[in-house]
């Protein structure tokens, strides 16, 4: 979300110890390859379209990038934050660390 290195604390992730959401923008470091591209890694899990095709609330679905509470379960070159790296959850799974990245012209 920032560069090819990863930085613990340059994100809202676990090693920023924030112990919540922050503010998008509020970790100054966290930006991406473009003017106005916060907080892609931590912050919060994001969901992304990938649910089992079922519609149950059991289904699995995956989020990636990390949160304020969480790494992502494996580590990618080192990084805990790592988008590449999806998690599943079930699809009726809610938690104050798991949302969606919005993004606004």
């Amino acid at each position: 979300p920032y560069g090819a290195t990863y930085e613990a604390t340059r994100c809202n992730g676990p090693d920023a110890q924030a112990g919540t959401t922050q503010p998008v923008g509020a970790a100054a470091g966290c930006v991406g390859g473009v003017a106005g591209l916060y907080d892609m890694s931590g912050n919060v899990l994001e969901w992304e379209d990938s649910c089992a095709a079922n519609g149950g609330a059991t289904d699995p679905c995956s989020v990636r990038g990390g949160s304020f509470r969480r790494r992502a379960f494996f580590e990618l070159n080192g990084s805990s934050q790592a988008c590449e790296v999806p998690v599943n959850l079930e699809r009726g799974a809610a938690a104050d660390d798991v949302g969606f990245r919005c993004c606004s012209p």
